[in-house]
């Protein structure tokens, strides 16, 4: 069945395959002859004799040999490092000579974390609307990768165990010029700099949050590291997040003209590592640089 997807034969399952299955499915899903599926489809057999649905006999077939298992949302296999003239079928694309990561070390875990937007806006602008997500870090031997893609710009406040924190690789997708092109994205708090790489597209890795976008998040991690993450969460709002347990607090993500919703976190900007100059803001963007100048000029 795995070798179905796997059409270069290369023990994994790229974007444009992945795609592909996609299309075979849909096109099999409209039609209603089950003998045009069974052309189309290679079922695994369990058994040593089947029936041969376009004529209806019985034929001996050989037991099926054990294959590794697989399904295009998950990606479970051991991966090498795409060789350069297999780069696209192993899920790299155009722009990604701009995605530089680190060097993964052998004994370091990649913990993945992805958030489309935080909960408690900041006072400093990352490019665009920017938000305050805590990280704790626990207690622990092993060294951990940590790779942060969300969609709005986030400060990564680190707290606790953050001597265990290798390296750092914070992405954002909303950049300030929106070209998606060029140093950008998101800072971190709690790391000293020199543990900290940013990505020069905005592109290189997208948030993700459900089974589809996942899988694809998986092969490209795999794509440009050698391996999969070995933890990974996400969530559409964030408040805060526990690593390598992944246990997630997505807080109140309440209107900010309304009673209960959270206070803007000011921040000290020299105490943020980014890639680009970090300012504070003069109005607040969205709905809260609209309750800033209501606070400003009515009155009560």
């Amino acid at each position: 069945m795995f070798s179905f997807y796997d059409k270069d034969g290369d023990a994994r399952i790229s974007e444009l395959e992945y795609d592909e299955w996609l299309k075979q499915r849909r096109k099999l899903s409209t039609q209603g002859n089950k003998a045009s599926a069974q052309e189309r489809i290679r079922l695994p057999s369990r058994v040593t004799d089947r029936t041969d649905l376009l004529s209806g006999r019985n034929e001996p077939t050989k037991p099926a040999q054990p294959t590794a298992q697989s399904t295009p949302s998950d990606f479970n296999l051991p991966i090498g490092k795409p060789s350069q003239e297999n780069a696209q079928r192993r899920g790299l694309r155009l722009g990604d000579e701009k995605c530089v990561f680190p060097a993964l070390g052998a004994d370091e875990k990649i913990v993945i974390y992805s958030t489309y937007e935080g909960v408690k806006p900041t006072s400093v602008n990352l490019g665009d609307e920017t938000w305050v997500v805590d990280i704790t870090v626990e207690p622990g031997k092993e060294p951990l990768y940590v790779i942060l893609p969300s969609y709005d710009p986030m400060v990564w406040r680190f707290s606790g165990a953050i001597e265990r924190v290798a390296k750092v690789v914070p992405t954002a997708m909303a950049r300030g010029n929106n070209s998606g092109v060029g140093m950008g994205g998101s800072g971190v708090i709690g790391i000293e700099g020199s543990k900290v790489s940013f990505l020069e597209n905005s592109q290189c890795l997208s948030y993700f949050n459900g089974v589809v976008e996942e899988a694809k998040m998986r092969g490209r991690v795999s794509a440009f590291l050698g391996r999969q993450p070995d933890f990974k969460a996400s969530a559409y709002h964030t408040e805060k997040v526990t690593i390598p347990s992944m246990a997630v607090v997505e807080g109140n993500g309440a209107p900010p003209w309304t009673s209960d919703a959270p206070s803007v976190e000011d921040i000290e900007p020299s105490t943020v590592v980014a890639a680009v100059e970090v300012k504070r803001y003069g109005l607040l963007p969205g709905g809260y640089g609209i309750k800033q100048l209501l606070e400003r000029w009515l009155p009560g």
